[in-house]
């Protein structure tokens, strides 16, 4: 019984170690062109196809007024927010 706890415990640490790249959903109910900050970060998402859906119907709920944008690899650095791979962005046109 006790390396069958053993081996459930090891598969829940193990687990819990690897993750799909997440993507960081930023909104702004105005478009700009300032650096993303931290503070517009509006969601995480499993993939960029959710993390678009949602971007997108933020822009909806603005009058399509608002920026979004999808990126993975971000990381706070000061007030701002860097990203390494931005593939979804919402322009800045309706």
């Amino acid at each position: 019984m006790k390396p069958f706890i053993t081996a459930c415990v090891l598969l829940l640490v193990v687990s819990g170690c690897t993750r799909t790249d997440q993507w960081t959903l930023t909104f702004r109910p105005a478009p700009s062109e300032a650096p993303w900050a931290y503070a517009e970060v509006a969601g995480y998402y499993g993939s960029l196809a959710q993390c678009e859906a949602k971007g997108k119907g933020l822009k909806r709920l603005q009058g399509d007024k608002g920026q979004y944008q999808c990126a993975q690899n971000c990381d706070k650095q000061g007030e701002l927010l860097v990203c390494a791979k931005v593939e979804g962005n919402g322009n800045t046109q309706p």
